[in-house]
This record gives C-alpha cells, sequence and structure tokens, in this order.
C-alpha cells in the first residue's frame, strides 16, 4: 500500500520543481523583473535580447504602465507587489499568484496591452499566465479543499478545463485516499480511465460530506441499473400481451395487469429514490414527507406517472382501449427511460410495403413490425370476432 506521506512528499516536489516568476525575481526587485546586467546596453522595443538572457528593463515596461490611468497604475504595481511577496511554490501560492494576475488583467481591457504585461513584466509565457488564472477563476468553489490535501498545482492546471463534475471526483479521491498519481488523474480527466472515485474502504466507514457523496455515487450507479432492468422487464411482459391487438382483438388486460402491476409500482418507488429528493407534505404535518414531483411536462414527469397509472389497474382505460394507449403511450414512453430504439423505428417499411417482399429492417427478426396507426389502417382484416371494434 503507498504511505500517503509519501506521496504527498512526492507531489511537493513536483511543485518544487517548477519554476515561478517568483523565484527568477530578484530580491527587492519588481516581480518576475528580470534582471540586466551593469554593461548590458538599454535594448529598443524591436531588438530582440541575446540568446540565453532576460531582457533588460527596458522603455518598453515603462510603456506598459504608462498608458495605464493613475489609478490603475497603482493597482498594477501593487499586485506586482503582491506578487513578489508571494513565498514558497505551494498549491496556495499558485492561487494566490492567479488572485493578482486577474487584477492585472482587468487594468488591461485590450487583449493586445495584457499581452505586452505578460511579456515584459510578468517573467512568464502566456500558457502560465493563463494557467495561474485558471485556479481562483475556473476551480474558485474547490480552492479550500484542493489546498487542503496538498494537490499539487500542475495537477489543478489541468482540473481547471475539465467539468465540474469530474473535478469533484478526483478531489474526492484526494480526499478519501489513496491518493491518485499524475497519470491517474490525467487519464480521468482525459476520459480514458473511470472517473469514480476508488474508495479505499467501505464508504458508509467514511465520515463529512466526503463519505456522503461516495455513497450517494454509489446509490445512482446500482440504483439506475435495477430502475432500468425493472422497466425493460415491464416492456417484455407488454409485448407479447400485445399479440391480440395486433390482430385486432382485446388485451388481455386482467392477466397484463398481474404481470406488471406490483413491477410498475416497485419500478416508481425505485425511480423516485435514485432522482428526486422529498418535502414536507402539504396536507399533512411538516414532519410527513412525500417525493419531490419532476417538473411538469418533463420527460422523466411522464415517465413517474406512466409508471403510477400501471401500478393501478382501476386507472388503467377500458378493455377496448387498453391496446392502443399501450402502444401510443406506455411502450414509447418506457422506452425513452431506458434509452432503447422506439420499435417503430426498428420496422424497415408501412406494413403494406413489406406485403411485397421487402425484407424487414435489422432489429426484429422474428417479430412481425409493430404498426403505427396509420399502418394499422392496412392491417389485414380480422380472424375473429368481427363484431368487436378495434382497439
Amino acid at each position: 500500500m503507498d504511505n500517503p506521506n509519501a506521496r504527498i512528499e512526492a507531489d511537493r516536489e513536483i511543485d518544487a520543481s517548477e519554476s515561478t516568476p517568483t523565484r527568477e525575481a530578484t530580491e527587492g526587485s519588481t516581480p518576475a523583473q528580470p534582471q540586466a546586467e551593469a554593461s548590458e546596453p538599454v535594448r529598443t522595443a524591436k531588438a530582440k535580447p541575446a540568446k540565453g538572457k532576460k531582457a533588460a528593463e527596458t522603455d518598453d515596461k515603462k510603456d506598459v504602465l504608462a498608458g495605464l490611468s493613475p489609478e490603475r497604475r497603482i493597482t498594477v504595481l501593487e499586485a506586482e507587489a503582491a506578487m513578489h511577496s508571494i513565498g514558497r511554490k505551494t498549491t496556495e501560492a499558485a492561487f494566490q499568484l492567479g488572485d493578482q494576475l486577474v487584477v492585472i488583467k482587468e487594468c488591461y481591457p485590450e487583449e493586445a496591452e495584457w499581452k505586452d504585461w505578460v511579456k515584459t513584466r510578468g517573467g512568464m509565457n502566456m500558457r502560465t499566465a493563463e494557467n495561474y488564472l485558471g485556479l481562483p477563476t475556473r476551480l474558485g468553489t474547490f480552492r479550500e479543499r484542493l489546498i487542503t490535501c496538498a494537490v499539487p498545482s500542475t495537477v489543478c492546471y489541468g482540473l481547471a478545463n475539465v467539468d465540474p463534475a469530474v473535478v469533484e471526483d478526483i478531489v474526492g479521491r484526494y480526499e478519501n485516499g489513496p491518493r491518485p498519481t499524475l497519470a491517474e488523474v490525467r487519464a480521468i480527466a482525459n476520459g480514458s480511465a473511470s472517473a469514480e472515485p476508488d474508495v479505499a474502504i467501505d464508504p458508509a466507514d467514511v465520515g463529512g460530506l466526503a463519505g456522503l457523496r461516495a455513497l450517494g455515487i454509489g446509490k445512482a450507479k446500482s440504483g439506475t441499473k435495477v430502475v432500468g432492468e425493472r422497466v425493460a422487464g415491464i416492456l417484455d411482459r407488454i409485448d407479447p400481451a400485445l399479440e391480440r391487438h395486433w390482430r385486432g382483438k382485446r388485451v388481455a388486460k386482467a392477466d397484463l395487469a398481474k404481470a406488471i402491476v406490483y413491477e410498475a409500482r416497485r419500478a416508481s418507488s425505485e425511480l423516485q429514490n435514485v432522482a428526486v429528493f422529498v418535502e414536507p407534505n402539504d396536507y399533512g404535518p411538516v414532519w410527513n414527507v412525500n417525493p419531490i414531483s419532476f417538473p411538469v411536462d418533463s420527460g422523466w414527469r411522464k415517465v413517474s406517472d406512466i409508471l403510477y397509472t400501471l401500478g393501478g389497474i382501476e386507472s388503467w382505460p377500458a378493455s377496448d382501449k387498453v391496446g392502443t394507449w399501450l402502444v401510443d403511450e406506455v411502450i414509447p414512453t418506457l422506452e425513452w427511460a431506458i434509452g432503447r430504439k422506439p420499435k417503430a423505428e426498428k420496422g424497415a417499411e408501412p406494413e403494406a410495403e413489406t406485403a411485397t417482399g421487402a425484407k424487414p429492417a435489422k432489429g426484429r427478426k422474428t417479430k412481425p413490425k409493430r404498426a403505427t396507426a396509420k399502418s394499422r389502417s392496412t392491417a389485414k382484416p380480422k380472424q375473429e370476432e368481427p363484431g368487436q371494434a378495434a382497439a
């Protein structure tokens, strides 16, 4: 097992190996301001510095400040002084450097002027400046946790450009242990590895919000699978029951209800358990709570309503309308819930065309194509119960 303290020290060595504007600046000078040799002549703005030497302080630097108002000039100089006072390179120091660069950049509304400052007074290239800027501007909500966990600044630079949910998962790894390597973090951020926290111990034994988040992630992972499998099972029971409907007969309503009513009730509860929180009951004591409803007219509200209706046969349509209800409302909604391609899209051509001998589309090899409302008008005549209206 990796030694956590050794891993932290290794991360700190990575940070310590990076050059910073503060280290490159000499004591008492403007932050990140390169020093010229005493005998070196002042170069003009168009002159190219000698290879291997830092550019001397020239009139360019004065010009960068001269274009500012007195107030902004003071702001920039104060920010530069603050940058110079930042000590040893740590994650916290990287955030502080980013804070000061944000202040300075706000004083240069024109991008070209900002780049001039970075080049002549910043002592860094644009990529480095953007790395520092990204810390307070994009990782502000994670700042204290990243500093507390001593996440290397090199890792933080990469996290500034990924989805917040991925950042949350990676920070959770640092909080719960074992600490991931830089290669592991890059793999997760790039999507080439699982972004789920690899918790070393049972999340039920991890205290604080980190443990609670780990429990929630585990519940969502297993719960969504359970809901999907149960809804798929309901569809599988509806499918054979509709064979009578395709022949122009009524669906055996009572038999179908026995097969799916309790499954629908359970799927409804499991969906609420995974996807929504609870709220006080408006019609009873405040300590009684109910699951929050999905937004009106949303896709998941329709799924929730369908499952609720399927859970009670008394809410179903009349026997002669059950087949149409299942085809037009229930099946499309439940297929949407599990991401299954609608059956109507799996058929090749309308039924009138398939009768000419055209091959059906791949996806339904043995079962006949389920007709849409339009194609049912071309279906073959009823074979039984001719006096009964088709559903």
